[in-house]
């Protein structure tokens, strides 16, 4: 985002956004080209990522896994890091999970268990030298798995409702029949088994008790005619909240003041966003999505974090501006 900066005519970084002025003359310590960041400067930061890892099995012929968002195009793995002995890797150009030169399955055909391996793997942007690092876990199970991340189900049709396992070619090949077994026990009549294992959530679905610091509360059984196996699942169904209040309708801020911290009213019960955002309809106002500042025509506004919700008027301008904020 650009520095909080004006050159000696009094012109913020947006101001030079129209007449593209970009120059290395120093005014208060920095030039347009070090503080704007249409001009290649302001403040800079790799952009935050995680993984995405999809279920998959011991001997698997497929595997998916790949950064989110992917921003970069350099990225590298920590010196601990044990992939390759499973037979994995990440492409150095995409950080995509993929297999090494010399093996076409999970466990390379050598690992005969179930296992997981994590690693640090480190984004560089490109020719900017900014790093960020997150963390990849491929959990592999024998015969069946969901994945690593809970099984969420929620009232809203445009989310998935159906979730299918990774099955081994020879598993799924045998026609094997599946069971759910769920704790607290009357879940699991609340779900459905598809033939392949896919696990839905009855339309009626209500289940009373959930998870308390526990990481598995269910488990699915798929029986062949020789063989048996069990993966854990945790199925969440959660009641999210209904709205987003800060308990007023129009607030107020007084120019060169500190306005109080504002924090959304929290439903007891409810799960909290995991992410806040801010939008003005005016082609002056921006947000950025990563610091959760709000800017008018350069100048900033209030500060929002995008992971609690907080919200600070900052009440900076010299200049009294009326606009409509939604966040």
């Amino acid at each position: 985002m650009d520095f909080s900066w004006e050159n000696k005519e009094g012109q913020n970084c947006y101001s030079l956004v129209e007449s593209d002025s970009c120059d290395d003359e120093k005014f208060k310590g920095f030039s347009s080209n070090e503080a704007c960041c249409h001009c290649g400067g302001g403040h800079r930061t790799a952009t935050p990522f995680t993984y995405f890892v999809g279920a998959t099995v011991v001997g698997a012929t497929e595997i998916v896994g790949h950064p989110v968002p992917r921003t970069a195009s350099k990225y590298s793995v920590d010196k601990d890091c044990e992939l390759a002995k499973y037979g994995l890797t990440i492409e150095a150009s995409t950080g995509q999970l993929a297999f090494t030169s010399s093996c076409s399955v999970v466990g390379c055909g050598t690992i005969t268990e179930a296992f997981s391996v994590s690693c640090t793997i480190t984004a560089e942007q490109d020719g900017s030298y900014l790093t960020t690092s997150a963390l990849l876990t491929v959990n592999a199970q024998l015969g069946l798995s969901y994945g690593n991340a809970p099984v969420v189900f929620m009232d809203d049709p445009s989310v998935k409702t159906t979730y299918s396992p990774a099955l081994t070619a020879a598993l799924a090949a045998s026609s094997p029949t599946f069971q759910l077994a769920c704790s607290p026990s009357d879940a699991s009549n609340q779900f459905e088994l598809g033939a392949e294992g896919e696990l839905t959530a009855k339309s009626d679905a209500n289940v009373a008790g959930g998870v308390t610091g526990v990481q598995e509360v269910g488990y699915v059984t798929a029986q062949s005619a020789t063989d048996s196996f069990t993966a854990p699942v945790v199925i969440l169904m959660p009641e999210i909240w209904s709205q987003l209040d800060y308990g007023f309708e129009t607030l107020y801020v007084t120019l060169g003041e500190r306005s109080p911290l504002l924090k959304p009213i929290v439903e007891d019960g409810k799960l909290p966003p995991s992410r806040f955002s801010a939008y003005v309809a005016d082609d002056a106002f921006s947000f950025d999505v990563l610091t959760g500042a709000g800017s008018y025509m350069g100048h900033l506004l209030f500060h929002l974090d995008v992971t609690t919700g907080y919200f600070r008027p900052l009440g900076s301008l010299t200049e009294l501006i009326t606009s409509s904020w939604t966040l």
